[in-house]
């Protein structure tokens, strides 16, 4: 079973080495890791303008009457401006699903053991049983300790 896993695991850390940066088959990673700098920049906006409206609230409840009328209206023009920036901002639920999708396909080597496995578990053993769980279970530990030495050794060179 070891012996099994370690083929299932070398073959899915090789997938997972040549869809890296700068590697042949990037092409099939980067649209995906463009839309998770994507994402993290709308998060980015999103928290900037939440902190903004909740600032601009917290000083208006909090001085409102010994602020003059005229920077309180300021405040809630400020409050409705954020506010609309948000709802043009709308939300990128679409794109965590995607890379929710994918993360076991191709972006994560951890998660890629549980899909990995269930495609090369019978086509090595020619049967499917329930060691196929336990398999998949020490296939994302060696994924997860052999993607780690890899990185280690990337960094290094």
């Amino acid at each position: 079973m070891i012996k099994l896993a370690l083929i299932i695991s070398f073959s899915s850390l090789g997938f997972r080495c040549i869809t890296g940066k700068g590697m042949i088959l990037y092409f099939l990673r980067k649209p995906f890791d463009d839309m998770s700098n994507r994402l993290k920049t709308h998060k980015a906006k999103r928290e900037k303008w939440e902190g903004y409206i909740a600032s601009r609230h917290e000083t208006i409840t909090k001085h409102g009457k010994n602020i003059p009328e005229i920077h309180t209206k300021g405040f809630k023009d400020d409050i409705e401006m954020a506010k609309q920036e948000l709802l043009e901002l709308g939300s990128k639920r679409y794109y965590e699903i995607i890379l929710y999708i994918m993360k076991p396909i191709l972006l994560c080597s951890t998660c890629m053991a549980s899909v990995h496995t269930l495609i090369w578990f019978p086509y090595l053993t020619g049967h499917i049983s329930w060691d196929i769980v336990l398999v998949s279970l020490i296939v994302a530990f060696f994924n997860t300790l052999f993607y780690s030495i890899v990185e280690i050794i990337q960094k290094s060179l």
